[in-house]
């Protein structure tokens, strides 16, 4: 499955499964087509609000739609790469900072024009640009201030692994570095 499908709700990992198998990218899984099935029926029958509803992806009341919760974890993911790759040896204060600066640089100079992109260069990807570039075109709200980065990087814990070396404790996020 998908990198998204780690903190996603089960529902929207089984929609992107089937979005695959659609795609001719996998077979559809008994259980799947059943949950789909059944999903449909709610919907059909008006037993369910919504379609988002009948598929499970409902958000709760006063919480965050699922599309949000990713892109703010995926902005904070991005954000943790960086700190790992080019400020680790910072304190963790001065990390929040550094990023900061270069994320109010970066979205006013450097976004302007990659947000026109769909991706990087594969040379720009593990740079600065390339994280504060994933980190922008995930949709969650960029540039952040310093306290908010510092925010972040404190409440993801997250560990660096050297590729194929140790793996993260439970409630932490692998940052793995090439």
């Amino acid at each position: 499955m998908s990198e998204h499908s780690l903190t996603s709700p089960p529902s929207l990992a089984r929609l992107r499964h089937l979005r695959d198998c659609c795609a001719g990218n996998g077979s559809l899984e008994p259980g799947l087509a059943r949950w789909l099935q059944m999903s449909i029926d709610r919907y059909l029958a008006r037993e369910s609000e919504s379609l988002e509803a009948a598929l499970g992806l409902k958000a709760n009341h006063g919480g965050l739609t699922w599309w949000r919760r990713e892109a703010i974890h995926e902005r904070d993911l991005a954000l943790c790469h960086l700190a790992t790759a080019h400020f680790s040896d910072l304190p963790p204060t001065q990390q929040a900072r550094a990023i900061a600066v270069a994320a109010r640089r970066y979205g006013a100079c450097g976004w302007r024009s990659d947000q026109r992109l769909t991706t990087l260069p594969s040379q720009e990807i593990a740079t600065v640009r390339g994280h504060l570039f994933r980190a922008f075109k995930s949709g969650a709200p960029m540039p952040l201030c310093e306290r908010q980065v510092r925010n972040i990087l404190r409440q993801k814990k997250f560990t660096v692994t050297q590729q194929g070396h140790s793996s993260p404790k439970p409630g932490e996020i692998a940052v793995t570095l090439a």
